[in-house]
């Protein structure tokens, strides 16, 4: 197959998983009931009103970020600058957020997809295993589906979105884009380009930018490394008497310049989550542990043992490649369950080097033919449910109204009165799902909205609830929103569910929105 034949047919399956990442937003949109609104995430809406949210102080004009979800942020610092670019990008091009953001998920998805089939291009030998590796990376999963059918069990491959690169590219925006730069960074090491100079400057910049968006990656790098390399020299070392050769010292000296290039980053991200009371309060419950074991067995389901068959021939260990995909794949398994406050996120697009040993193991052990076909199908139809289960799950949410994917009667009308309205930084009461919303809408702040951006979130949710439920002295409850500095209260039918506050009969409606209403306080 000619090199443009082989671009032509990675196009056309890119552009079929991107499609497959974006259309269901489409659907959503359509598909929302009538009174409701979709409101744009179908996957882990919590945060995705949180990216919003930082890029609206991109759009303000702004680079350094502030916690959105507390009412005393503290200076601004600089973090999360991708989605603060989004937000300025937003400005530059007179669109609004959302279409922005999702705009920039399927850009870097497309990238992402492009970048994978140059990793496995040059990692997976022969060319029928790579496809099937590629199809894997593409449109595959685990057998999550079958733990949730049988046994109504969550698995990995259902929601951890930084192991898989399909679940990866429906989530969020910077996901998939961390993704290219980690999988070019990995393609430069497998096989470095010709002239030392480019090479070099390419894996600096693709630090620098995995620093910047996904810093806790190269700690996966760095696993990674450590193994590879040494393999690499103990392989090397067994010819020629322990002396690394010029091509060991070149990805020696291409991984160094990397973490160089993500390092002013990562002292920057270490210094300000000790020194800024907010952001330390923010990291401290920042917690992304790894579920059961059960979850991650399910989640890579038959990529599991398939990878231990590849990881097991010598054609695959015997090669520098094949060694690149096995330390990967160990070193990942390994960082699943280390002691840090991210494993979860280690998990970071595991899934690849495990499509690729699979792919090779199951080509080795059948020696091509008619068999490895009829395997690499029932491989990928096993495969792809998964997926299937997770677009279903959020249309249908949609398709039902769910609170947690839809806007509710009044809602957006609501929120456009108070970004029209409301004075900037002013401090807004509203229920903790409306507080995960606002900030994404308005430039106001709210006392809860997010489990881990909200600095001490679980004492302020409580808060936010005795105040909705509040059944005491009405001026003892109007004191106690005053001391807090609330200026204004968002009721809606969010609100109504946590209960009629006692303090509520003082206020006079401000703005009237079908089921929300807007109240302002009196000035103390």
């Amino acid at each position: 197959m000619s090199e443009r034949s082989i671009w032509a047919r990675v196009a056309i399956l890119s552009l079929a998983a991107v499609m497959l990442a974006g259309v269901p937003y489409l659907l959503a949109w359509r598909w929302a009931p009538e009174g409701t609104r979709f409101a744009g995430f179908l996957l882990n809406p919590i945060d995705g009103f949180s990216y919003l949210a930082k890029m609206r102080q991109g759009a303000d004009g702004g680079w350094l970020f502030r916690l959105p979800y507390a009412n005393d942020p503290g200076d601004g610092v600089l973090l999360f600058i991708y989605p603060i670019f989004l937000g300025h990008l937003s400005r530059w091009l007179g669109t609004s957020l959302l279409p922005t953001y999702h705009a920039a998920r399927l850009v870097a998805a497309a990238a992402m997809f492009a970048v994978a089939f140059i990793f496995l291009q040059r990692t997976v030998e022969p060319g029928r295993a790579r496809w099937l590796a590629y199809l894997l990376v593409l449109f595959g999963a685990g057998q999550g589906w079958i733990a949730a059918l049988a046994w109504g069990q969550t698995a990995s491959d259902l929601w951890i979105a930084e192991s898989m690169p399909f679940l990866s590219a429906y989530a969020n925006a910077h996901f998939p884009l961390a993704a290219a730069a980690f999988l070019g960074l990995l393609a430069l090491l497998a096989r470095p380009e010709r002239g030392r100079k480019r090479s070099r400057l390419l894996g600096a910049g693709m630090g620098f930018l995995l620093g910047a968006i996904q810093p806790f990656v190269m700690v996966v790098l760095a696993a990674l490394l450590v193994g590879w390399l040494a393999w690499e020299w103990a392989a090397g070392g067994r010819r020629r008497g322990w002396i690394p050769d010029s091509h060991l010292m070149d990805k020696v000296w291409l991984a160094a310049l990397a973490f160089l290039g993500a390092a002013p980053w990562m002292a920057y991200d270490l210094w300000i989550s000790r020194v800024h009371a907010a952001i330390s309060a923010w990291n401290a419950q920042n917690l992304t542990l790894s579920p059961a074991l059960s979850e991650y067995v399910f989640g890579f389901g038959l990529l599991l043992p398939l990878a231990l068959a590849g990881a097991l021939r010598p054609e695959v260990h015997g090669r520098s490649q094949g060694r690149l995909l096995i330390a990967w794949a160990i070193g990942g398994l390994f960082l699943l369950y280390t002691p840090l406050p991210f494993q979860r996120r280690l998990s970071f697009m595991l899934y690849v080097p495990l499509a690729g040993l699979s792919a090779l193991g199951l080509h080795h052990w059948l020696r091509g033919g008619r068999s490895f076909r009829l395997a690499a199908a029932t491989l990928i139809a096993f495969s792809i449910p998964s997926q299937a289960l997770i677009l279903a799950a959020g249309l249908g949410g949609v398709r039902r109204g769910d609170p947690a994917l839809v806007h509710l009667p009044g809602e957006t009308e609501a929120y456009a009165w108070i970004e029209m309205n409301i004075p900037r930084e002013e401090v807004v009461l509203a229920s903790p799902e409306t507080g995960n919303r606002l900030p994404a809408f308005a430039d106001v702040r709210v006392l809860y909205g997010h489990p881990f951006e909200t600095p001490h979130a679980d004492t302020w949710r409580e808060t936010v609830q005795e105040l909705f439920a509040w059944a005491g002295d009405e001026a003892q409850g109007l004191e106690e929103l005053n001391a807090l500095g609330v200026h204004w209260v968002f009721y809606g039918r969010r609100e109504r569910a946590l209960g009629t506050p006692s303090w509520l009969a003082a206020l006079s409606p401000a703005a009237r929105f079908e089921d929300v209403v807007i109240y302002r306080l009196a000035e103390p």
